[in-house]
């Protein structure tokens, strides 16, 4: 056995235990039985009477927002920066929404924290992609 730069070898455990950390350290004076380590309980789950509506709550919240993505996409590829202002907008809302649900799910109140806006993803125009001519 080693330890650090320690080694110690032997016929028994307890003899290579007592050459690297000294005499007596390889017996055992606990001959008896090992007492058992206890298991910690674990804590319930408060339940949540609404549990159901604010599931119900932040499914439709989540929907609402994948909606309000695929309607700013069709704006911005349509070039209409109002409509994907709209779905912008309505993308902010649904997201605080789905928040909120989900705080009642887990049973603590919302932070009231903005959330992030995507940013869109342009997609280069033809114009933009062709080499200028000199």
């Amino acid at each position: 056995m080693s330890f650090g730069d320690k080694v110690g070898f032997a016929d028994t455990l307890s003899g290579a235990l007592d050459q690297v950390f000294g005499e007596g350290v390889g017996s055992n004076p606990n001959t008896g039985t090992p007492t058992p380590t206890p298991t910690p309980t674990p804590t319930p789950t408060p339940t949540n009477p609404a549990g159901g509506e604010s599931r119900a709550a932040l499914a439709q919240a989540l929907s609402d927002a994948q909606k309000a993505i695929q309607d700013g996409q069709t704006a911005l590829a349509k070039g209409d920066f109002a409509a994907y202002g709209d779905a912008q907008d309505a993308l902010k809302k649904a997201l605080a929404r789905a928040i909120d649900a989900e705080a009642k799910l887990d049973g603590t109140a919302s932070t009231g924290a903005a959330t992030p806006t995507p940013q869109p993803t342009a997609t280069p125009s033809k114009a933009a992609a062709a080499p200028a001519s000199a």
